[in-house]
């Protein structure tokens, strides 16, 4: 074989070889996330799994879409006898514990909105980060205004940032 037939075998070689684009793929939305994560959960709840949805993000997220989504979630628990418990995170701790302030970072009107739409607030648990220093607060709203387990850390042991110091939730 010449050179430069050896050339352009290996140069032909080298290029990345691409999939024709599939015309069966579905463009995925959050309505259908939200319809496989429900079902995934009717699933758990059908083998008699005790079921958390952890919101991530919920200081950050539409709170509407949310509350809709917890909704549809507890019906399932109804359905199957189970109940259904869904843990508020405020992942980045951008929350807020101020009654004044608006959803999502008013961590009293996140967990208001909740409860108000028909979530019981023993099925609410919050989740505070640290990051801007509020997360003691931001638990003790979000207990305050009906959330009833609170996520915290024991001696400095946690994520990230931190989380909420159960030492001083203890004390409070």
């Amino acid at each position: 074989m010449r050179r430069a037939d050896t050339a352009r075998k290996l140069n032909e070689n080298a290029k990345p070889k691409t999939a024709p684009p599939n015309p069966k793929r579905r463009i995925k939305t959050i309505f259908n996330h939200f319809s496989n994560i429900l079902a995934r959960i009717e699933y758990a709840l059908r083998k008699g799994l005790k079921i958390r949805c952890s919101l991530e993000d919920a200081t950050r997220s539409d709170v509407d879409f949310a509350v809709r989504f917890a909704l549809e979630a507890m019906k399932l628990g109804e359905r199957y006898g189970r109940k259904v418990s869904f843990k508020l995170a405020d992942t980045l701790g951008l929350g807020l514990p101020l009654s004044e302030a608006e959803p999502p970072r008013g961590i009293p009107r996140l967990v208001r909105a909740f409860i108000e739409a028909g979530i019981s607030g023993e099925s609410l648990e919050f989740h505070g980060h640290n990051d801007l220093g509020l997360a003691v607060a931001n638990h003790l709203a979000a207990w305050s205004f009906g959330a009833s387990m609170s996520n915290c850390i024991l001696l400095g042991i946690g994520e990230r940032a931190g989380n909420c110091p159960l030492e001083v939730i203890a004390v409070t």
